[in-house]
């Protein structure tokens, strides 16, 4: 399968999502070719029904024929849905990895203050990991279960039609009920389940601060207060995923109901019909348990749309990676042949709008040749004096100044050749 990352590295969240479609579409019609043919074989099954019961009660000796026959279609309906199955999952598995890999692409090429400021080491990692894996569920699951049950649907109906109308009315009824349920508790689903998700980032995110800053919270004894600004979150996460469940247990149920009382007032009219001799019993069987096969890929339809909606909105958080900027594109493209100063002119930082600036009015000068010490307490801008000369920050008023150009005026690639630096924090290069 080739590779292309064509995803658009901005804003638009809904472009990137179909462009995700476009990628991956051709991709899964063989998928969508043997699910249709493990559906046909299905449809077959209680055509088979139908004729061993008016034809082999009257013919006995078809009756192993159209046993064998009956074998012979279920065998090799499950048969090709094991195989679509594996097919399905080979092009989720690759196109899972495509994504991974473009967002991590992605990260590495970003601006450090970008990534710093705007999200949560455990909010990145939830978005590469966790909602670039719905694009797992929407191309091995989702796409061809929609597929399958939308022709399911549609063929057994035409059946159902042509073996009595009136019947086949009843049954549409009960499905357009479902759907009219559907529509209504779809949106409200999909809200609470978008919540939850914040939620569940917001977890990660605490715990993240919690084990990070477990010296700090031991010494300071504060941990009945951390406990408690987990449980409060824990609190909004338990009520908006009881919303959840509640919201789409209802939508199931009421569609169980209506599963349980169609087809006993279809048995029942039916049943009629054989007593005037207006339909064969077989007929009965079989319209009996095409109606069965037919509620059962109907809910998994309408199901498999609020799955769609549950997935979409991961798959957007997870496109949320592409939103921060990258730093080349901020950069300049002046070459630098040597760093002779660098200077801050009146810079002010701060990581945070509404946070006091960490650096305020900081003016000072560094020559080629001269050895400096920055010294100070904990908090008082070291760092973020470093990650400004090693433009991983870029300052909120004021500039830094290279040769006396502004630094953004320069490729900041290429001014990051000309500096080495040992960081507080280890990382090995393995």
């Amino acid at each position: 399968m080739r590779k292309s990352s064509q995803y658009s590295e901005g804003n638009n969240l809904e472009t990137n999502l179909r462009i995700f479609w476009i990628k991956y579409l051709p991709y899964l019609i063989p998928v969508f070719g043997l699910g249709g043919l493990s559906t046909l074989l299905s449809l077959k099954i209680p055509l088979l029904a139908k004729e061993i019961i008016d034809v082999g009660i009257a013919d006995m000796g078809r009756l192993p024929s159209l046993a064998v026959s009956l074998c012979l279609y279920m065998i090799s309906a499950r048969a090709t849905d094991f195989a679509k199955s594996l097919v399905a999952e080979r092009v989720a598995n690759q196109a899972v990895c495509d994504l991974r890999e473009k967002f991590l692409d992605h990260l590495l090429r970003a601006r450090v203050s970008e990534v710093h400021q705007n999200r949560t080491k455990g909010e990145i990692i939830h978005r590469v990991i966790n909602d670039a894996e719905a694009a797992k569920t929407l191309l091995s699951y989702l796409a061809p279960s929609i597929f399958e049950a939308g022709l399911f649907v549609t063929l057994a109906l035409i059946i159902l039609a042509s073996i009595n109308s009136f019947l086949a009315v009843l049954s549409i009824i009960s499905l357009l009920l479902y759907v009219v349920i559907f529509r209504i508790l779809n949106g409200r689903i999909r809200d609470t389940y978008r919540r939850v998700n914040e939620d569940e980032d917001a977890l990660i995110e605490n715990l993240d601060e919690n084990i990070s800053g477990i010296k700090e919270i031991t010494l300071y004894r504060s941990q009945e207060k951390r406990v408690s600004l987990f449980s409060a979150t824990l609190g909004r996460w338990a009520k908006n995923s009881l919303r959840l469940r509640l919201g789409s247990s209802l939508a199931k149920n009421l569609y169980s109901l209506i599963e349980h009382l169609g087809p006993l007032l279809i048995l029942a009219i039916g049943g009629y019909y054989v007593a005037n001799k207006s339909l064969t019993l077989g007929s009965v069987v079989g319209f009996y348990l095409y109606l069965q096969r037919l509620y059962s890929p109907s809910m998994d339809l309408a199901d498999s749309f609020i799955d769609l909606a549950k997935a979409h909105e991961n798959l957007k958080r997870a496109f949320e990676v592409l939103r921060l900027d990258l730093e080349e594109r901020d950069s300049g493209r002046l070459p630098v042949n040597k760093i002779e100063t660098i200077q801050l002119s009146q810079v002010t930082f701060r990581y945070n709008e509404n946070e006091q600036p960490v650096l305020r009015n900081l003016s000072v000068l560094f020559e080629t040749g001269t050895s400096y010490a920055i010294a100070g307490q904990t908090g008082v801008g070291k760092t973020t004096l470093f990650g400004l000369l090693l433009a991983f920050l870029n300052p909120t008023e004021g500039q830094v100044l290279v040769n006396g150009v502004p630094l953004n005026h320069y490729s900041i690639s290429d001014y990051r050749n000309h500096i080495a630096a040992t960081l507080s924090d280890g990382f090995l290069f393995n």
